[in-house]
């Protein structure tokens, strides 16, 4: 590959993002990205994808780039941390709003919490939890895409459908051993009812009130408009 040996001698991880983004080698960025063969792999064998590198330093039209040529979006550093919550974590509002609007975004949206069950769950942390007290603009984007509306407003069969399963995690499911709740298998089924064995996460209701992403929307609002 042209200039392959000058980037050998990139240590620093953005250089050598930058570097294959101008050559316009962004289809073998994704391709490396979907094999598992990542960027620092192949510098230092760390563990991030160059997903979540380019997220990590904010170079949303990058990050944009490498999810047309297909790379994988909800890949997970040693399993927990997706691209979207290494943008969030650095306040990246660019690279959180490209990662949304791609046509994969539900699947950064699974939270990712799990705890023993001897040790009850006070507070559950999700991607849209953190999106409303972080980013509310962006977070509007992700409820808007909630809502699937068909047909003509003036027709008669005229349909608007509301999908609540994001907004509404009171619920969860058990890992299969019974060992505590797991965010990332969704407690609802295909139509919307939930499943046998879903559990709320706490049996204390005012820790699941206050907690309530509709309760934190409220709280950001009053924030901005202090």
């Amino acid at each position: 590959m042209r200039g392959a040996s000058l980037v050998t001698g990139l240590i620093n991880a953005d250089h050598f993002i930058l570097y294959f983004y101008v050559l316009g080698y962004g289809s073998w960025l994704a391709q490396h990205q979907k094999k598992s063969i990542t960027m620092m792999t192949i510098l230092c064998s760390s563990r991030p994808t160059i997903l979540h590198i380019a997220a990590s330093k904010g170079f949303d039209a990058i990050v944009r780039l490498l999810l047309s040529h297909g790379a994988t979006i909800d890949r997970r550093i040693d399993s927990v941390n997706t691209a979207l919550d290494v943008a969030m974590y650095n306040e990246h509002r660019s690279v959180v709003q490209a990662l949304v609007e791609s046509k994969e975004w539900r699947k950064l949206m699974a939270p990712y919490d799990e705890l023993p069950s001897y040790k009850p769950m006070e507070e559950r942390w999700s991607p849209l939890r953190c999106m409303i007290s972080d980013f509310p603009d962006v977070a509007k984007i992700v409820l808007t895409q909630c809502v699937t509306r068909t047909g003509n407003k003036l027709d008669s069969d005229y349909c608007v459908v509301y999908d609540f399963s994001l907004i509404d995690d009171t619920y969860t499911m058990y890992s299969k051993y019974e060992t505590g709740p797991i965010g990332d298998c969704s407690p609802y089924d295909g139509n919307g009812k939930l499943k046998k064995g879903a559990k709320a996460y706490s049996e204390d209701y005012n820790i699941v009130y206050e907690n309530h992403p509709l309760k934190i929307m409220v709280r950001t609002f009053q924030d901005i408009h202090i």
